[in-house]
């Protein structure tokens, strides 16, 4: 029995060294052969660790040499003549993107709606004075065609403000209705009254001259006043009595044409006067209407009684605007 047992310990014993070789030896090839797959990742992995810092290196020292060459550069009168050059071209170029924003800015809001209006006004013009007559060649309709010629400024005016939404500067009374149609009335009744002979036609003449210049005002004082508002008052008033000389198709610039224009630089100055004290329109529109008055008489101003009463109707529109009829009340 010892002899057996024995014998089937060192069998069991023979046993487990064999498997535990096996498997120490299987372990140990397994390590192996990982140690060798793992090999070239680990050669890799250490090749770009070096290339990354050869390039890392290479960075610093080329960052160093700019950096010292910045310095030269900035220290060198050359190089400070560049960079003003540099900043000076840079500023003109914000300067004239600016300036091109304005231009396009001032052509939408201001620029357009003017040349569209002047375009109108003068176009009107022309088609009243060599055309209509043409088409109307009798006597009966010589006032209405007198009338077309002052439509180009009203009518350019209204289709002004219908598209770019544009105010008047005047209204048509102004700040008092009762003012405005007392400087009509007065002077109507002034020639009905006391010019037997030629009160009658002196008034309708009046009123036509009036009427006529009304239709100017609406776009000479009522609109381009409020378009030339930002200007100063010297440019806004040679502005449009330029405008306004160019208008009447008037290209004579001889004395009589010299005349003409300073006549207009006046009655634009007194009329702009009026146009910010009142911002009335029939004031204007009478003022105006005096001038072509005097312009187109047809006779009515041949007699004394006629001059001085129309000399009296500008005197009383001064007295209705200008002369307070409320005494103001001094606190006790």
């Amino acid at each position: 029995m010892l002899e057996k047992v024995k014998d089937d310990e060192v069998k069991s014993v023979r046993i487990f060294v064999t498997l535990h070789s096996v498997v120490f030896f299987k372990v140990r090839s397994v390590r192996f052969v990982i140690r060798v797959a793992v090999l070239p990742i680990q050669q890799t992995g250490e090749q770009t660790e070096k290339r990354t810092r050869k390039r890392r290196k290479k960075r610093r020292d080329w960052q160093s040499k700019m950096c010292l060459s910045v310095v030269d550069f900035l220290y060198s009168n050359d190089s400070l003549q560049r960079i003003n050059c540099i900043f000076a071209t840079e500023q003109r170029l914000i300067t004239l993107k600016i300036t091109m924003t304005n231009v396009t800015k001032y052509w939408k809001k201001a620029a357009m709606p003017l040349l569209l209006f002047y375009v109108i006004a003068v176009a009107c013009r022309l088609v009243s004075l060599y055309v209509l007559p043409r088409l109307f060649p009798d006597s009966c309709s010589s006032i209405i065609l007198q009338l077309c010629e002052g439509v180009g400024p009203a009518l350019g005016a209204v289709v002004v403000m219908g598209i770019f939404k544009k105010k008047f500067f005047c209204s048509i009374a102004g700040k008092s209705w009762i003012r405005s149609l007392a400087c009509i009335v007065f002077p109507t009744l002034l020639f009905l009254i006391f010019d037997t002979h030629h009160g009658l036609r002196t008034s309708l003449v009046f009123l036509g001259c009036t009427l006529y210049a009304f239709l100017e005002e609406v776009g000479w004082r009522g609109y381009l006043t409020e378009e030339l508002a930002a200007m100063r008052p010297i440019k806004r008033i040679l502005t449009i009595t330029v405008l306004w000389f160019f208008w009447h198709l008037n290209f004579s610039f001889n004395m009589s044409g010299l005349i003409f224009f300073a006549i207009l630089l006046l009655a634009s100055w007194g009329l702009d006067r009026f146009a910010h004290d009142t911002r009335s329109l029939l004031l204007c529109a009478c003022a105006h209407g005096i001038f072509n008055l005097f312009k187109h008489g047809n006779g009515i101003l041949d007699n004394y009684l006629t001059i001085s009463l129309l000399v009296i109707s500008i005197l009383s529109w001064f007295v209705i605007w200008y002369c307070p009829f409320k005494k103001k009340t001094t606190a006790p």
